[in-house]
């Protein structure tokens, strides 16, 4: 399917009646309809400053298709009506002048092989009472019945799941959401709602509903086994308040030997302890000292295996550097005068044979001969004007160093960093050197002097003894720790185990059929539900991998990516096969990481269906902006509506997008009334700029008017 007109009527910062032709360049075909082919130019282009209405467009559409369901799950009646009161147009500095709004939306959808259009019309107005709401549906021209508005809602959503719509509709701030995502939440949401899971799981709490009535009166297995499980519960629940209490008491002990080691060392302090306090703040200030010192010494031959060579004579250096200065003068000499000695020999030749030029002028043999002369000279001077002649010094020379122009300027680059830089660098190196040469053999001398600490090792013992102690202690506590995790792990198996009582007990001899059919049903449920996640999860990673591959600046960047089908935690390898953490990759690539994971939710989705996009790229560098207009845009869908800034679609990116855009719409925001009107065409400068640089573009309605 694809939309053909947006409308809004009244409608936030439209005021009025607004008619938004969506269309693209061509009228679609069936194929295209089912996803197999897309049209030349699939992009529909509204532009607007912040604050023109840009996201009012992608939220009446939202609103005139799923209504409250818009707003969220679980969205109530009055707050529904509270936000399409506060959405009727207010204009600036007067009271309330509309009493009513609405908004729609026009849409060609092929079914069996048959195209039908349809517009989709949702008006609602202030009452005393509230707001009363109406739905307008038209299939072909003619207004549906209403038998048939009866399965228009389920209709619809079958062709455009609620569940769905945040990966064809979205915004900058879903791409933010995604890049973010620090638990994995809002891609679990986007795959469940791929897959249809939230179906699965009414699904399943309709048969255990069933099944529970069932167990109420068919017999009394399954509170046996309810009682048991009971039973080996409270004996773990029993077994934890022991072992807690018991890691309690390891806690305080611990705590209580701790307070014996501090006071020990406050006494070992007292008694001298400062001196071996001292001695080992010493020997670690030396054992920095000496890693600093080998740092600065592996520097310094760093620096030896680099430009130090050049840096130690510098006369040779600034000797080279002149030379090859002097040699791209004279190979810059030698390519100007051959093209304009060659220009003037040719041009003499051509004088002198082909004569035709001269056939339709009758002049004598001597004014012949005195235009060729003259012509001759004004060929001279051009090539006196080419060459100059403070370069004709340069005619004797020669190239002594034939180099490429780039080898020779990174050349001529080391030379000066080599007499500049290098010495700066080797200087400050030897002065730290130095200074922690000195202050290690200060460190290494006090050390020597320090007394001996016989005085204090009765204490020192002390110490030693309570030290074990508490490493007994401290071994004690994770043994503890360990056996309040393993009961932990047991409660939450019985409470897995618990969860699966109705799968074990469907396998039962049950002589009750429905009860028997129920269970196979909820087992192969269960089943279908991990298949379903292996496979589409399977061709999920794969598409991620596609997708950001065309999408990043590095290319194949991703070699491979994998989701845990239970939490969707994901890890990202490279072309290595190293894990590497999401958080290695830099904002734009976090953002363009997130478009590749909605560009893939909607390959694996199956479906062919629009795209809105809402100021997409206000957070990405001008490489990975460019990225997505050349490789996503056109080839999201077979539809897309671009909603964009001018500094997020510029004049080049515009240049670069207009080949694929079928139409070009401009929000034009009155600050008077606080209104914004529609125009024809994209932002004026915009447009100018991209034709001064790329010359004629052809979209239709791109023109401002």
């Amino acid at each position: 399917m694809h939309f053909t007109e947006f409308r809004l009527i009244n409608f936030g910062l439209y005021p009025g009646e607004h008619v938004i032709d969506v269309r693209p360049s061509r009228p679609l075909s069936a194929q295209a309809e089912s996803g197999g082919e897309t049209t030349d130019r699939p992009i529909v282009l509204i532009g607007g400053k912040n604050g023109a209405g840009k996201t009012t467009i992608l939220e009446a559409v939202r609103i005139c298709l799923y209504g409250a369901a818009a707003l969220g799950k679980g969205t109530k009646r009055a707050a529904y009506e509270s936000y399409l009161l506060s959405r009727i147009h207010r204009q600036a500095g007067m009271p309330l002048h509309h009493t009513f709004a609405g908004v729609g939306v026009g849409f060609i959808h092929t079914v069996g092989g048959t195209t039908h259009e349809f517009t989709l019309r949702r008006m609602w107005q202030r009452r005393r009472s509230g707001v009363s709401e109406t739905v307008q549906v038209t299939r072909d021209g003619l207004s549906l019945n209403d038998q048939e508005m009866g399965w228009w809602e389920q209709f619809l959503h079958d062709l455009l799941p609620p569940g769905l719509a945040d990966l064809f509709f979205f915004d900058g701030e879903k791409i933010q959401s995604l890049a973010d995502d620090p638990d994995y939440t809002l891609l679990g949401e986007s795959i469940r709602s791929l897959l249809g899971l939230d179906l699965l799981d009414r699904l399943r709490g309709d048969l255990a509903v069933y099944l529970a009535r069932q167990r109420r009166s068919g017999g009394q297995s399954l509170d046996d086994l309810l009682s048991d499980l009971l039973r080996r519960r409270d004996a773990v629940e029993a077994a934890f308040r022991h072992a807690h209490a018991d890691l309690g008491r390891i806690n305080s002990m611990i705590a209580h030997k701790q307070g014996k080691i501090e006071e020990a060392e406050r006494h070992l302090m007292n008694e001298g302890g400062g001196i071996a306090a001292q001695r080992d703040m010493l020997q670690q200030r030396a054992e920095t000292l000496q890693e600093t010192i080998r740092r600065y010494e592996r520097a310094i031959a760093e620096q030896a295996n680099g430009l130090l060579p050049f840096a130690i004579i510098p006369q040779f250096a600034h000797v080279l550097k002149a030379q090859l200065e002097l040699d791209e003068r004279v190979e810059q000499y030698i390519q100007v005068s051959t093209v304009a000695d060659y220009f003037v020999e040719e041009f003499a030749q051509r004088l002198i044979w082909d004569n035709d030029w001269l056939d339709d002028i009758h002049l004598s043999k001597q004014k012949r001969e005195k235009l060729t002369s003259g012509l001759n000279r004004k060929a001279q001077a051009i090539r006196d004007s080419l060459v100059r002649e403070d370069a004709t010094e340069f005619a004797d020379q020669t190239v002594v160093h034939p180099l490429e122009k780039d080898a020779r300027r990174e050349l001529i680059t080391w030379l000066d960093q080599a007499t500049t830089l290098v010495p700066q660098q080797l200087a400050e190196l030897a002065q730290n050197l130095e200074s922690a040469l000195v202050e290690l053999a200060a460190v290494e001398a006090t050390l020597f002097d320090l007394p001996a600490e016989e005085a204090i090792q009765p204490i020192i013992r002390q110490l030693s003894t309570l030290q074990r102690e508490l490493g007994a202690l401290e071994v004690q506590k994770q043994t503890q720790e360990t056996v309040v995790q393993q009961l932990r792990q047991k409660r939450e198996a019985l409470d897995r185990e618990e969860k699966e009582l109705y799968t074990r007990l469907m396998r039962g001899d049950d002589p009750d059929y429905r009860r028997q059919l129920a269970s196979r049903a909820q087992y192969a449920l269960v089943r279908y539900e991990e298949a379903l996640r292996r496979a589409k999860i399977t061709e999920l990673e794969a598409a991620i991998v596609e997708c950001f591959g065309r999408l990043s600046r590095k290319g194949r960047y991703i070699r491979r990516v994998h989701i845990d089908p239970e939490t969707f935690m994901t890890t990202l390898y490279n072309q290595k096969g190293d894990a590497l953490p999401r958080e290695q990759l830099s904002a734009g690539e976090k953002q363009i990481y997130a478009v590749a994971v909605l560009w893939a939710l909607r390959l694996v989705s199956g479906r062919a269906l629009p795209i809105i996009v809402d100021t997409p790229l206000g957070r990405l560098d001008s490489d990975h902006r460019q990225r997505l207009v050349q490789h996503y845009f056109p080839q999201a869908s077979h539809q897309v509506v671009l909603l964009s800034t001018d500094t997020e679609v510029d004049a080049a990116l515009y240049a670069d997008l207009a080949p694929a855009i079928a139409r070009a719409y401009q929000l034009v925001y009155q600050p008077g009334d606080a209104s914004t009107r529609v125009t024809e065409g994209y932002f004026p400068a915009v447009y100018e700029e991209a034709r001064r640089r790329n010359g004629v573009i052809s979209v239709a309605g791109a023109a401002p008017s």
